[in-house]
């Protein structure tokens, strides 16, 4: 199959599944990728500079620096990317999974020197780099590896009650709960062969813990929903404008009171809050991987186009 470069946004899913996704033999494939990536951004150092400084820290009394051997293994990844001749990064930063909360860590500088930030008002390194390259590997979901994520699919069902159709379905484990995420989706949702909006069509969408849940408000709602469910049409429930965080909802008749509907979940980079890499060149991929992918984490959204039919 034919490599293509991936968005750049992209590389945060391609890095964490290379070191934690459950197929071996993926993360293998993936881990050349991360590192050829790495050789094109020109690196100022080795891996075993990198390796060394990580291996050495034992960090501070309030916060013990300890790390897996796949984090080291990303973490050594991170910092020879953020330390490269196509990187103007001056720090990247490693959080200890003995760390409470998203602040303190190791920084390394451009210069591998190393410090900890310290929280106390007249500490002398109190800078806490918040920008550039971060990783916080406690924040990755769960504990154990092979079921790491939240499943790519969602477990979307549409019932039937007197009030007419409601769908339900769990939001990503990347999403958080707000005023605001009702309204984002009321907005931003569509049907894909509708030029109408959410509200022309007489859909209104509500949040409860951990669902999002789409109802129709009338009998004439009801009608408009059932012409797009019987031809087979797919529900994005979209945060933004261009749909890039998503639930994509294959519909369909129901033939009981409920019925379960294929779905799909797409993202962002930016939205993986346990690993930040701004970086102007993606990584090389071929689809195959990106299904592999795909099938533990949500897809990236300007892959679902291309996989769609492998994944639905």
């Amino acid at each position: 199959m034919a490599e293509r470069l991936s968005d750049p946004d992209a590389n945060p899913l391609i890095l964490t599944s290379a070191f934690y996704h459950p197929d071996k033999t993926l993360r293998r494939v993936l881990k050349q990728r991360a590192t050829d990536w790495v050789d094109r951004l020109e690196p100022q150092f080795t891996e075993n500079d990198i390796r060394d400084l990580i291996l050495g820290e034992e960090g501070t009394v309030l916060e013990p620096f300890e790390l897996k051997t796949s984090d080291i293994g990303l973490a050594v990844i991170l910092a020879r990317a953020a330390f490269s001749k196509k990187s103007d990064v001056q720090r990247c930063r490693i959080v200890s999974r003995e760390t409470i909360g998203r602040k303190g860590g190791l920084v390394i500088t451009r210069n591998l020197k190393s410090y900890y930030p310290e929280r106390y008002r007249y500490g002398k390194y109190r800078r806490n780099p918040q920008a550039g390259f971060n990783f916080l590997p406690a924040f990755l979901p769960g504990t154990d590896e092979r079921h790491l994520f939240q499943m790519t699919k969602a477990a979307a069902t549409l019932h039937v009650n007197d009030h007419g159709f409601v769908i339900r379905v769990p939001w990503p484990h990347t999403w958080r709960e707000g005023g605001e995420l009702a309204r984002d989706l009321q907005v931003h949702s569509r049907l894909s062969n509708a030029t109408e909006s959410f509200d022309q069509l007489g859909l209104r969408v509500e949040t409860e813990p951990g669902l999002v849940v789409v109802q129709t408000g009338s009998p004439e709602a009801q009608i408009k929903l059932m012409a797009h469910m019987t031809n087979g049409e797919t529900m994005v429930l979209a945060k933004d404008a261009e749909g890039k965080e998503s639930i994509s909802i294959v519909l369909d008749m129901p033939v009981d009171d409920k019925l379960h509907l294929k779905s799909l979940f797409t993202t962002t980079g930016v939205a993986l809050d346990w690993l930040k890499c701004p970086c102007a060149e993606g990584i090389k991929i071929e689809k195959n991987e990106m299904v592999g992918i795909a099938s533990w984490l949500p897809p990236h959204y300007s892959w679902v186009d291309e996989i769609w039919d492998e994944l639905i």
